[in-house]
């Protein structure tokens, strides 16, 4: 079974559920499938640098932590930070390691 066979029996199910609902008068609108787009990676230009951070937790809220690391052509690595950021959402400490990775940069 390839892919195109998937998503026709996806389909076949959505008209199936479809054709039920409109009995009950329940309006349904099936999404159309999409096709698969070809995607190209471009080299970064000869001086470029790249910071990579991101947060960790444990619990939201919970102990948190972050860190990143800077790199330069996208394979030279200049430095990498981390941090312990006590009790805080996940969120919070996602933004507090990008905050702090811009800092370092900057």
């Amino acid at each position: 079974m390839d892919i195109f066979d998937i998503f026709q029996a996806f389909s076949m199910a959505l008209e199936d559920s479809r054709i039920r609902l409109v009995g009950i008068r329940i309006e349904v609108m099936i999404p159309k499938l999409l096709q698969p787009e070809i995607l190209t990676w471009t080299a970064l230009p000869l001086v470029t640098y790249k910071l990579n951070a991101h947060g960790s937790f444990l619990g939201n809220p919970g102990n948190a932590g972050g860190g990143g690391v800077v790199y330069r052509n996208n394979s030279d690595v200049l430095f990498g930070i981390f941090a312990y950021y006590g009790i805080c959402s996940s969120l919070e400490a996602e933004f507090r390691a990008l905050i702090s990775g811009l800092k370092w940069c900057h």
